[in-house]
């Protein structure tokens, strides 16, 4: 059981707690849950500099990267000072130090077979801040396999995406996972990346923030902040400034989920 706020929290979030979807119990929900990132590039900076600052309580990241010049546009984490160290230890410990209240740490790891499960259980949300179609594939299987709510989240060129796969969470008909928007592609080394057609660094920082708050909706009991993106899909433009959330519809053929009840 978590315990009570203590009076260095109630200060230092004090501008959420007079939010009446989040007050006490919500702040309180946030600090019990631990959260697992995957990723510390460009997705992963902002969300692990943003849960931090919201208070989520235990926060990992998991990341085998290092940084490098190229970083600097978008991960702002990191300064040149930085570069060549382990992405995962030098933003998991600059997140801690902007908030001493909470507990951040880090695996020099990649999330892959090796590590997902162990990674996935011993956290209550994951958000999917990666860049590679396998290592989303792999965190969609795994959340699934250990029913525990995935936020996704991808950003590229200008655009972004995101949504939130936690089919168990309200109790009804189970929806649609990962891989039913996005069935496995064995040509994916092919698919465009950051590194072959670009990424502004502002996409990539809102969408991470965006993930965030979906964070927030799911510990604060869904649907009591807004409306959750459980079973849609978000489809940011930055260059038009326009946003469409579409209806995500489940595969029966998905062979991720569609022998799961």
């Amino acid at each position: 059981m978590t315990e009570p706020l203590t009076d260095a929290e109630i200060t230092r979030y004090a501008r959420q707690l007079i939010l009446p979807e989040i007050s006490d119990d919500g702040q309180d929900a946030i600090k019990a849950t631990r959260l697992g990132i995957i990723g510390a590039g460009g997705l992963g900076n902002p969300a692990l500099a943003l849960a931090a600052a919201t208070g989520f309580g235990h926060i990992t990241l998991i990341d085998d990267d290092v940084i490098e010049a190229t970083n600097f546009n978008r991960q702002f984490l990191f300064t040149p000072a930085d570069e060549g160290q382990d992405k995962a230890v030098c933003a998991a410990a600059k997140a801690q130090a902007q908030n001493p209240l909470i507990t951040v740490t880090s695996q020099k790891a990649r999330f892959d077979e090796a590590t997902a499960s162990d990674f996935v259980l011993a956290h209550d949300i994951i958000i999917d801040a990666s860049d590679n179609p396998e290592t989303r594939l792999c965190a969609n299987r795994t959340a699934l396999a250990h029913n525990k709510p995935l936020i996704f989240v991808s950003a590229i060129r200008f655009e972004g995406q995101l949504a939130v796969f936690a089919p168990h969470a309200d109790g009804g008909e189970r929806m649609a996972c990962y891989e039913c928007l996005f069935p496995h592609n064995p040509n994916a080394a092919e698919i465009p990346n950051c590194a072959t057609v670009g990424i502004a660094g502002p996409i990539t920082t809102m969408m991470g923030a965006m993930a965030v708050l979906e964070a927030v909706k799911l510990v604060t009991k869904m649907g009591r902040i807004g409306t959750s993106l459980q079973g849609k899909l978000m489809l940011f433009d930055g260059l038009s400034c326009h946003m469409d959330v579409i209806t995500t519809k489940r595969d029966n053929h998905c062979p991720a989920c569609s022998h799961l009840s």
